[in-house]
């Protein structure tokens, strides 16, 4: 992999454009739901993936110009309190820290370091991101609040959840265990767009339904990329001794 702030403003960019614990979904998550019910809302707070603390292992593929590389990530998190992530092509390559006011990088190949505020995180890939958006679109939860959207229907008559939040739109398709199957992102000008679909829903005893298929593609004026995450294990247990130590050799990046 060339450069480890690219893998990391590529990944961090497919990213911005986890109810009860046992329990058994009402639909089925490989189905789109095709008419939403009058009491949606409720359905879908029901059914949205609980979570603490989470590890999971991705492989991963990513596309985009002349591009086109297959590498590993680990994604530990807490909910509303830090994403770290590890990039790797049988070595590690970079890493990232974020939180919900900061974040910092390790690009290990070219030995710089990158540190910022949260709203300097934009400059790297185009957008703004919260933490909490970042932990929901990996679990396929809703990125935006439940009572920002409203039901429509397409050409087909089939139902969709959009919500207009900042500029992006979100227009939301649902599974029939109220999860998101297809979760679009376009600026109001159509300048940009990101579109995130769901696949493999598996049940796990304490988060509730995983998606362990992920692909994130988009496009804007200049390019288009694909983004595509395999999970290949995902734990709830307590996470311990998270550590981003940056190497006192490393240079700081621009």
């Amino acid at each position: 992999m060339k450069n480890g702030k690219t893998v990391f403003a590529f990944l961090l960019l497919s990213l911005v454009v986890f109810g009860c614990k046992n329990r058994k979904p009402k639909g089925d998550c490989s189905a789109r739901l095709i008419k939403l019910p009058n009491n949606y809302s409720e359905q879908i707070q029901e059914n949205l993936a609980s979570y603490g603390d989470v590890s999971i292992r991705v492989k991963a593929n990513y596309k985009g110009g002349n591009s086109d590389q297959s590498f590993g990530m680990r994604l530990k998190m807490r909910k509303d309190s830090f994403v770290w992530v590890s990039v790797d092509v049988v070595i590690e390559v970079a890493r990232a820290y974020i939180t919900a006011d900061s974040f910092k990088l390790i690009d290990r190949i070219n030995k710089k370091y990158y540190i910022g505020t949260i709203d300097k995180l934009e400059e790297f890939i185009g957008q703004r991101l919260s933490l909490r958006q970042l932990q929901d679109m990996l679990l396929a939860n809703p990125v935006y609040a439940l009572a920002g959207f409203q039901q429509m229907n397409d050409e087909l008559r089939n139902d969709f959840l959009q919500s207009v939040q900042t500029g992006i739109v979100n227009r939301m398709q649902l599974t029939q265990c109220y999860r998101p199957v297809e979760s679009e992102f376009t600026t109001s000008l159509n300048e940009r767009s990101v579109v995130v679909d769901y696949k493999n829903f598996t049940k796990h005893k304490d988060i509730g339904m995983i998606p362990y298929s992920v692909n994130v593609s988009g496009k804007d004026s200049a390019r288009g990329f694909d983004l595509h995450m395999e999970y290949s294990s995902v734990s709830s247990e307590p996470l311990e001794n998270v550590r981003f130590i940056i190497p006192s050799k490393y240079e700081k990046g621009n």
